[in-house]
């Protein structure tokens, strides 16, 4: 009882579940919370709508995020996403926590279409919340829309999520709708700088700034800062044949450590082979 009790306190202090409907980005972790839009993992197409530059039809991803080095607040997560001509379907799951005390399990999925450089798109996504012991559980479900641009070096998106609002007890409190923007300025082969603003009902807007900066044909070091929290961090990535390795960490004044690890599967078209092997 006392776990559980100490478990419930660390999820109202440490806002470990303040995502809410977001599925866990490993990447973003240590880049302020922001998007690599020109290049993005299937975690980032279920949460936000983007048009990416690559021809790359499928992706996998699977990782796991420690939040504050505490291994009750552990998030588990797998997400895939195929590209067929002009649209793109993708979709995950995620479990927070852990079922004998307290767990949050995510599904969320996209659905996008893509014109020339432009893209609209929108997702849906469901969460059950179960607490040990007995105490049964919660359910709710909402949806999400968003539009992303593209034009060369520069690369847009704009989305809402919990527009319907919903809640996990009848009379409880909804949760907020929310409002992303993100930007990314590219410069091919060398660096890209991101940044992001979160808006969300009744709390102070988010801002993050980050960095991804090429250090040879296959590795990558990245960096970001981020507010409400305050939170800064870095990482690395690592091509592979198939995909990718990354891991990112960030760092609270206060409450410690972060860490994110996750595997991406990425067979790479014919052009993309050219490219690499030049």
């Amino acid at each position: 009882m006392n776990r559980l009790l100490f478990t419930f306190l660390g999820l109202m202090l440490l806002g470990a579940n303040a995502t809410g409907f977001d599925l866990v980005r490993s990447r973003s972790l240590g880049m302020g919370r922001t998007v690599l839009l020109s290049r993005p993992t299937p975690t980032d197409l279920i949460n936000f709508p983007a048009h990416p530059i690559d021809s790359t039809k499928f992706q996998f991803e699977a990782g796991y995020h420690r939040r504050f080095e505490l291994a009750d607040l552990d998030n588990l997560f797998l997400a895939a996403s195929y590209r067929r001509n002009k649209i793109t379907i993708a979709f995950g799951a995620a479990q927070f926590g852990k079922s004998d005390l307290y767990a949050e399990q995510l599904l969320k999925g996209s659905l996008a279409f893509h014109s020339r450089s432009f893209t609209i798109g929108g997702t849906l996504s469901a969460m059950q919340i179960q607490i040990g012991n007995g105490y049964g559980g919660m359910r709710a479900a909402t949806y999400g829309i968003g539009a992303a641009w593209s034009r060369k070096a520069l690369h847009f998106s704009l989305s809402m999520d919990n527009l319907s609002q919903p809640t996990l007890l009848e009379n409880g409190s909804p949760f907020n709708r929310t409002g992303t923007f993100l930007f990314e300025f590219q410069r091919p082969g060398s660096y890209s700088i991101t940044a992001r603003l979160r808006c969300e009902d009744g709390l102070k807007p988010q801002y993050g700034l980050g960095q991804m900066i090429r250090l040879s044909g296959r590795s990558s070091f990245f960096w970001g800062i981020g507010n409400e929290p305050l939170e800064y961090g870095g990482g690395f990535e690592i091509d592979i044949p198939v995909g990718s390795i990354s891991y990112a960490a960030s760092a609270h004044p206060v409450l410690g450590l972060s860490h994110a690890v996750s595997v991406s599967f990425r067979p790479a078209s014919r052009k993309q082979k050219t490219e690499d092997d030049f």
